[in-house]
């Protein structure tokens, strides 16, 4: 579970030293500005544990060394409010420990006992040496985040049977695990959890075991083609897909999927839908413009009724927008099992919106023949990188028309043509 969803650890952390500051002068890393500078130094100021007592990562270890005998105690306070910073553990008493490197651990507990509530804590050492000159002091401080559960997510399977044989197209599955609130932000380095997919025969031995790749900050996802780790098409049956989920703080979650492995060959198939008036294809959200999101002047209008086609769109100019004419961003999702290798295209027809004039639109980029007609996109692939929803209800097929500045164009109809892969009986 992230305490504060969206917000990394180390930003929560800087704001716990800062609202911590009037307890010590020294901040968290820094040397101490007292004579005994350089006595104490934390080597990790950061740990992610889970005290739940399933054995994994149930201690939060802190590591530091010495430059001098010292007697050192730990404390570990949370916030709870503007100047109130109650201690939940503490003062540790750790005794007088020589030169050299050292560790202690929490285990979670509280001052009395019972494991503290999930939440980022602060833990400050403090090393008090007796010198000729005086009591000589060094500070430091760490920071600990307590977290005994995972943050839900949802495993999606793009089909259930793979077809390894196959010679027309290399079938493959989809696996990809999204946790909840997908935000789509791609990762560079961060990476708060891991996932690992494990693929079992009939019998329980292992036949894959690989970790999954980060698409994104919340999205996991790896394609299988049904090899065996070392080469070679496995054989015919039902495998076990195991994804195991795992944070920093080793909280894990087990999910389950059941795939076939299916040696028939595979046949093209293509299933029309449609054609159906315009107006009936359900709409989604369209893409950011990179001149100004959110703003009238750079995003394109609707389309309004068409006065020519029963229930059609009529693609018009609009003021103020310096896009040029209105858009729409359309989408339908299949019935039928949808495969990473499956394509689509889409069948506008209509015309000018006044007729006999040489207006003309764009679907999906594709110009509309002068005068009346039937334009046909090019074959587009599923692209499930991009549609990782797939088997929650989002289109996987989506398409936008459009008419450039100075033309007004109205579309009748739409069809989808989705070209998919049957097997061979």
């Amino acid at each position: 579970m992230r305490v504060i969803r969206g917000v990394p650890a180390c930003i929560v952390l800087a704001l716990l030293v800062i609202l911590l500051s009037p307890l010590s002068p020294v901040t968290a890393g820094a040397a101490p500005k007292a004579a005994g500078s350089g006595l104490l130094e934390l080597r990790n100021s950061h740990v992610e544990f889970s005290p739940d007592g399933n054995g994994r990562k149930d201690r939060a270890r802190y590591r530091f060394a010495l430059r001098r005998t010292a007697t050192v105690t730990v404390t570990v306070r949370t916030y709870a409010g503007p100047g109130d910073y109650p201690v939940v553990r503490g003062p540790v008493r750790l005794g007088k420990l020589g030169h050299g490197r050292h560790a202690w651990s929490w285990d979670g507990q509280r001052q009395g006992g019972g494991v503290v509530a999930d939440g980022y804590y602060v833990v400050r050492f403090v090393a008090s040496r007796q010198t000729r000159e005086g009591r000589r002091i060094a500070r430091s401080t760490g920071s600990a985040h307590v977290d005994t559960s995972i943050a839900p997510g949802t495993l999606q399977v793009s089909q259930d049977t793979v077809h390894p044989t196959a010679t027309v197209i290399d079938d493959a599955i989809v696996f990809t695990y999204t946790e909840d609130g997908y935000s789509g932000h791609y990762a560079e380095e961060a990476e708060p959890f891991t996932v690992r997919l494990e693929i079992r025969d009939a019998v329980g031995r292992t036949v894959l075991d690989r970790r999954v790749p980060v698409l994104a900050t919340d999205v996991r996802q790896t394609t299988w083609y049904a090899h065996r780790t070392g080469g070679g098409v496995l054989p015919v049956g039902r495998y076990l897909a195991r994804v195991s989920v795992e944070d920093r703080a080793r909280n894990r979650r087990i999910l389950d999927s059941y795939v076939d492995v299916d040696h028939r060959q595979l046949v093209e198939q293509v299933t029309d839908v449609g054609p159906f008036a315009a107006s009936n294809y359900p709409t989604y959200d369209p893409p950011c413009y990179a001149n100004g999101c959110g703003d009238p002047q750079y995003t394109p209008c609707s389309p309004v009724a068409s006065d020519r086609f029963a229930q059609g769109l009529s693609f018009r100019s609009c003021e103020p927008s310096e896009v040029g004419s209105a858009e729409t961003f359309r989408g339908y999702a299949p019935t039928d099992g949808l495969g990473p290798r499956d394509q689509y295209r889409i069948v506008a027809t209509g015309g000018p919106t006044e007729p006999g004039e040489v207006d003309q639109g764009r679907l999906n980029g594709t110009p509309t023949p002068p005068g009346d007609g039937t334009t046909t996109s090019a074959w587009s692939d599923l692209n499930f990188e991009d549609h990782m929803y797939v088997r929650l209800g989002h289109d996987p097929i989506r398409w936008s028309f459009w008419a450039p500045e100075g033309n007004s164009y109205d579309v009748a109809t739409f069809a989808v043509e989705y070209k998919h892969y049957v097997p061979v009986h």
